[in-house]
């Protein structure tokens, strides 16, 4: 007869321990599994799909950005004092003409970082750097996270409330986040928005230099990169991006691994593949809503780009206009001798409106007089 465990305490004590470690390293097991699962985050634009590994630091996202502008003059958000309203705590990211976009996995949750431009010679203009202007339309933020920097965000003592001075616009009471920002050569302009929490999908729509906004009324830039940055801060991957066309950055993995970057782990490729743990009709629905998305995106743009053209257009017009006001009354026409009482038709358009017959032939006389 076999005797009961009691009567082997070694025995009983050694399969206990055995038991409590079998037991912690499947709970460690599972905790890694679930954190890998929630750290895979990809990054797509057209066919392509990387992997984009998020920065990581002790410092929370403000002090990461470490945006700085004159808070003995002005107010804002969080910030150190500075006359350069720009990042001073990525100038190691940062490049000329270059506009940046990463993860960043803080002390107080994951945040999307965006930085155009870069900080040189103390903020002081050159003649190589005329600074940019940007437009970012941004879709699916989370409604529990904000912009926890906003470069630039600053207004005076007196202000009203939610007013700023900065010539920046952030639209984010809703979705999309629509920001417009312009800015000095040799320092910056971008934000940081935490909050993105442990699954999303957020699509940056951008528009650069005179698809930007406020480009109808500055002479900022140009940019010539935008580029996402990826894992080691201290050799960090960078991944180009085209800048005419939108990115979506999502939790999940690459439906196929693209051959220029590190792609999530094993777990089935194409649209067989179950890695992200979305069935393929999920993913087929995803696929058609980024194509509607997309479509419904490049007519908005395409209606913008047209409202700012004509908006360009009319300030030219505008200002050939004030130029020869004095001459318009005196026979020679905004465009000199076309408009010299004989019309641009020759039939009596005198500058200010078209005029036939008798009377016309009139001002075609004192046209010809004056």
């Amino acid at each position: 007869m076999t005797p009961p465990l009691d009567a082997h305490p070694h025995r009983r004590r050694a399969l206990l321990r055995a038991v409590a470690a079998a037991s912690t390293a499947g709970a460690v097991q599972a905790a890694l599994a679930t954190r890998a699962s929630a750290a895979s985050v990809v990054i797509e634009q057209g066919d392509r799909c990387v992997e984009l590994e998020p920065l990581t630091g002790p410092r929370p996202v403000e002090d990461l950005y470490d945006y700085t502008y004159p808070k003995d003059r002005l107010e804002g958000p969080p910030g150190s004092q500075g006359d350069v309203q720009s990042s001073m705590g990525t100038t190691d990211l940062q490049r000329g003409r270059t506009s940046i976009l990463f993860l960043y996995d803080g002390p107080r949750g994951l945040s999307l970082v965006v930085v155009h431009g870069k900080v040189e010679d103390g903020g002081a203009p050159g003649p190589d750097e005329k600074g940019g202007t940007v437009t970012f339309e941004i879709h699916g933020l989370s409604g529990d996270g904000s912009w926890v920097v906003k470069d630039d965000y600053y207004y005076g003592p007196d202000a009203e409330p939610g007013s700023n001075w900065a010539r920046d616009n952030w639209n984010v009471g809703g979705d999309p986040h629509v920001i417009d920002w312009a800015y000095f050569g040799h320092r910056t302009d971008g934000g940081a928005f935490r909050g993105l929490g442990s699954s999303f999908e957020v699509t940056v729509d951008p528009a650069f230099n005179d698809d930007a906004t406020l480009a109808a009324d500055l002479d900022y830039g140009p940019l010539e990169a935008w580029e996402a940055v990826s894992g080691d801060r201290e050799n960090p991957e960078r991944f180009p991006l085209r800048m005419d066309t939108p990115v979506t950055i999502r939790t999940g993995q690459c439906d196929h691994q693209d051959g220029g970057g590190g792609g999530g782990g094993g777990g089935g490729g194409g649209d067989g593949g179950n890695g992200d743990g979305r069935t393929k009709h999920e993913k087929k629905q995803a696929k058609h809503r980024r194509k509607h998305e997309k479509k419904q995106r490049k007519h908005r743009r395409k209606h913008q780009k047209k409202q700012r053209k004509h908006r360009k257009k009319k300030q030219k017009h505008g200002k050939k206009g004030q130029g020869n006001d004095g001459e318009d009354d005196n026979g020679k026409g905004n465009n000199g001798k076309g408009n010299d009482g004989r019309g641009n038709n020759g039939k009596g358009n005198d500058g200010r409106g078209k005029k036939k017959g008798k009377h016309g032939k009139k001002q075609r006389k004192h046209g010809k007089k004056g």
